[in-house]
């Protein structure tokens, strides 16, 4: 038989938060990158599952062509990039959630 630990003596699991938004990506064009992060928020105690998770993703983005000097003397449309992923709502009361775009090319 097994025994059962409980109360001030039971293990504590580590626990990570959610993920954050992805920041900005690193470059406008020709491929870049961008990250989102999360944290520790409750370290492994008394034997408990130990944090193996990752704290850090990172994605492509950007990832359309770069324009040379001729192409942009050239007239075109203005161009925006796909939206980000919505913010996290924080605090109490009227609360609001944000996204973005990115500004691909002015027109």
């Amino acid at each position: 038989t097994g025994s059962c630990v409980t109360g001030d003596n039971a293990p504590v699991d580590c626990k990570v938060s959610e993920w954050g938004t992805w920041e900005d990506c690193d470059k406008t064009c020709g491929g870049g990158q961008q990250a989102r992060r999360r944290e520790v928020v409750r370290a492994a105690e008394k034997g408990g599952a130990a944090c193996d998770a990752s704290l850090s993703q990172l994605q492509a983005c950007s990832t359309q062509s770069c324009l040379s000097d001729a192409e942009r003397l050239l007239p075109r449309d203005c161009q925006l990039g796909p939206w980000s992923l919505w913010g996290k709502c924080e605090g109490t009361g009227n609360q609001q959630s944000f996204r973005k775009r990115i500004l691909m090319h002015e027109a």
